[in-house]
């Protein structure tokens, strides 16, 4: 009896032993493969959350993937989510999805669109340990969210208009998913999930006219105008207008010209004491009234060796200022940069230009060019 046990306790050792090196081998088998053996917390199920990003211009199944937009223009970044409907008894809680803009990226928060399992986006300033403050969107979920849920959110967004340079990228490299993971056992994961990147560029540009033209008429069938004499001179009126060649100057993909300037060349004189002497200089505001300019503020001024005006630089006036700018206004803000003219008054002295009753009549063309 004795013997017999004995041997069945050695059948058992080897049996186990059998067992052992067959689970070895087994745990072996699935690290060369590649496959994660499961936690205790949460079996591991992470990865039952699937997220993909990408950029379109509509919401929607049909909207397509876009590579770039008109800064100001609107946009979407579009979360696809799907949480894996198996093993029985999975939820989610404590979620969200959080965002970080790239610079010069705006969200507007009431165009955003969100699924029943997230509330709406919420926007704020975040500092980095470096010292680098950003802006982060946060998408929170519903108290909990269970297993075979799906669906879309759509984050609209804009290139802030007017200050953006042209063909700047906006890199989404920052999404994050993090929640906790509860299976059917009670038992909780941590979740930490990034969101493979998305990228958009932003276009902008600017052109201007610059048109002449002096407001005095011309006679009937003439082009050139036609000054009166007063007090000894001709005076002469003459305005530069600077338009943008785009009809529709409110328009998105539009860039602000900081450094601006215009200057105007007067004719020279083809007889002494025949040129040119600045009598007035401003711009007409939105409102068409004449506003002076004030030399070395707003215009410099170069002249000839014998005292006349050779010619005028404008400063541009109607700076944009970026505090003119409310949170989720994409077009060109009021006071912005868009048309300004210029208006200058010469005179010329009259005694220059007579001539004696046996000279035959020329008459005299001033030509001058703003550039």
């Amino acid at each position: 009896m004795k013997h017999g046990k004995h041997l069945r306790k050695k059948e058992n050792r080897a049996g186990r032993s059998v067992w052992h090196r067959c689970l070895a081998v087994l745990l072996s088998a699935a690290m060369l493969a590649g496959v994660m053996i499961p936690s205790a917390a949460g079996a591991g199920l992470g990865a039952n959350v699937e997220f993909s990003a990408k950029i379109v211009k509509d919401t929607g199944d049909t909207a397509e993937t876009i590579q770039s937009v008109d800064s100001g223009d609107s946009f979407f970044l579009a979360l696809d989510y799907k949480f894996s409907s198996s093993p029985d008894g999975v939820s989610y809680g404590g979620a969200a999805i959080a965002i970080q803009l790239p610079e010069y990226v705006k969200v507007d928060s009431t165009g955003s669109v969100v699924t029943s399992d997230f509330k709406q986006p919420e926007v704020a300033e975040v500092t980095l340990p470096g010292g680098q403050v950003i802006q982060r969107v946060t998408f929170p979920c519903q108290d909990r969210i269970d297993q075979g849920r799906a669906g879309i959110i759509y984050l609209k967004c804009y290139f802030e208009n007017m200050v953006t340079p042209d063909q700047t990228v906006g890199n989404f490299n920052s999404i994050l998913f993090t929640g906790t993971l509860t299976d059917g056992s009670g038992n909780t994961e941590k979740l930490d999930q990034r969101i493979d990147p998305v990228s958009i560029t932003s276009m902008a540009d600017q052109q201007w006219n610059i048109q002449k033209t002096v407001t005095d008429p011309a006679p009937a069938g003439e082009e050139i105008p036609v000054v009166t004499k007063q007090d000894g001179y001709y005076y002469v009126t003459y305005q530069i207008a600077v338009t943008d060649p785009v009809e529709n100057m409110n328009r998105y993909g539009r860039l602000n010209c900081e450094e601006f300037s215009v200057t105007d060349t007067l004719p020279a004189a083809d007889r002494e004491n025949g040129g040119a002497q600045l009598v007035s200089v401003g711009y007409l505001d939105r409102s068409s009234q004449f506003q002076p300019l004030v030399e070395d503020d707003g215009y410099t001024k170069e002249s000839n060796a014998d005292g006349s005006l050779k010619s005028l630089t404008f400063q541009y006036v109607n700076k944009f200022d970026q505090s003119m700018v409310t949170e989720g206004q994409v077009r060109v803000p009021d006071g912005s940069l868009l048309p300004t003219t210029y208006q200058v008054t010469v005179k010329f002295d009259a005694a220059a230009y007579q001539i004696p009753t046996n000279v035959p009549f020329v008459r005299a063309v001033l030509d001058n060019q703003a550039r």
